[in-house]
């Protein structure tokens, strides 16, 4: 951890209910600020048959995929690099960005399941 993002801690930062253990608005704002981009690495077959392939994270020096069955893992220099990895798949292959999801909003969905 670098001296700049140590930084960014506050001790006596309270949330909304008055929580001292809570994230500080600070805090939000650097993750928000350097949230990496989440796409997936979906596959087009014939006609709309398709599925996702795997999941990644693009950071601004590089990118980290994962297959949906978490066999395997690729780290290279950026997503379109990381397609090549996929391509015996047989499909044409697409990079998906996913748009940025809060986690109440991802609990929500859950909870309506």
């Amino acid at each position: 951890m670098t001296g700049k993002q140590r930084r960014h801690t506050s001790a006596t930062a309270r949330d909304a209910d008055g929580d001292p253990h809570a994230p500080s608005a600070t805090l939000h704002r650097l993750v928000a600020a350097h949230t990496p981009g989440l796409f997936a690495v979906g596959a087009q077959y014939d006609g709309e048959d398709c599925g996702i392939l795997a999941w990644g994270l693009a950071f601004p020096e590089h990118t980290d995929v994962v297959s949906v069955d978490g066999c395997h893992h690729v780290h290279t220099t950026s997503p379109e690099r990381a397609l090549r990895h996929f391509q015996d798949t047989g499909a044409q292959l697409h990079l998906v960005w996913a748009a940025h999801r809060s986690h109440d909003a991802d609990r929500q969905d859950r909870d309506r399941l």
